[in-house]
């Protein structure tokens, strides 16, 4: 019978952890004040866990989703690029033109922040 309430538990927590990541979308990822590039300072970060800490489960998430970082497409990582570039010379000139699209962006946004 323990084993079969343990089970039970188990697939109660699976069901609520997709549940939540199923809604998982940017505007939860941007208000996830754990992520080190938030820019919210240790106490912003510590009222965010207070306000979320009674669903262990949802913290766990933010804390995963922080520590894993944003999603990167390896263009300032050199294995990324040499594997690209070993695997296919052409896929690696489109890889390095995507770079530099992105490097644009992200000066084109700082610079109407600024």
């Amino acid at each position: 019978m323990a084993m079969i309430d343990g089970l039970a538990a188990e697939k109660i927590e699976a069901d609520y952890k997709r549940k939540i990541l199923s809604a998982y979308d940017e505007k939860m990822w941007e208000a996830n004040l754990l992520r080190p590039d938030s820019g919210a300072t240790g106490t912003e970060q510590a009222r965010f866990v207070r306000s979320i800490e009674a669903d262990s489960i949802l913290l766990g998430i933010h804390r995963h989703e922080a520590a894993a970082g944003s999603p990167s497409l390896g263009f300032d990582n050199l294995s990324v690029r040499s594997a690209i570039a070993k695997r296919d010379p052409d896929l690696r000139e489109i890889h390095k033109q995507a770079g530099e699209i992105l490097d644009g962006w992200q000066i084109e946004a700082r610079e109407k922040a600024a």
